[in-house]
């Protein structure tokens, strides 16, 4: 696998495949803090390191930081089969939000803190095989208090079924405000 940087937000990721580079897609990415290492001529925006603790060396592309400070990233398996990267699919979005890999529940757990008027949650897959399957997530949803500083917060529970989220509850709450006298 090559990574070729065409610009400050765009990359592509090729693949050599019968002697030769065959373009795998096209990867948005922006540098870490640090930067571009001139000395060695990479970006820290990608890491190959053994995501899923399997000895496999994989691919990590963080792809961008909001202003909550989650760190967006997609995920290449190595399959040892095909000898080639494989894409770990989301089922709740394009990217993994700050992942961790826990080998001894083969687990990925993904956080997403929000600001004041938005949706914080913490979910959890099983990753079998080259697949990731969602199993559940909490969610706290305070988008609608933007509208209206009296309004409710919604808390939810979702569970994975099928490869997809599946609503199980939802209960309304009253956030609390500070009261600076």
């Amino acid at each position: 696998m090559k990574i070729a940087l065409m610009s400050d937000s765009e990359a592509i990721l090729y693949e050599f495949k019968d002697n030769q580079w065959i373009k795998r897609e096209d990867l948005y990415w922006f540098e870490w803090p640090d930067g571009y290492d001139q000395k060695e001529g990479f970006t820290y925006s990608f890491k190959i390191t053994d995501f899923d603790r399997d000895g496999n060396e994989d691919l990590v592309c963080w792809t961008h930081t909001n202003v909550n400070g989650n760190e967006w990233t997609n995920i290449y398996l190595n399959d040892p089969k095909t000898k080639s990267l494989v894409k770990l699919e989301n089922a709740d979005e394009d990217v993994w939000a700050s992942p961790e890999f826990d080998k001894l529940t083969n687990t990925i757990m993904c956080n997403t803190v929000s600001g004041a008027f938005g949706k914080s949650y913490i979910s959890t897959y099983t990753l079998e095989g080259l697949i990731a399957a969602p199993i559940s997530k909490k969610e706290t949803d305070f988008s609608q208090i933007a509208n209206n500083p009296s309004d409710t917060a919604f808390l939810r529970t979702y569970k994975g079924e099928n490869g997809l989220w599946k609503l199980v509850s939802e209960e309304k709450v009253k956030p609390e405000i500070e009261n600076n006298n």
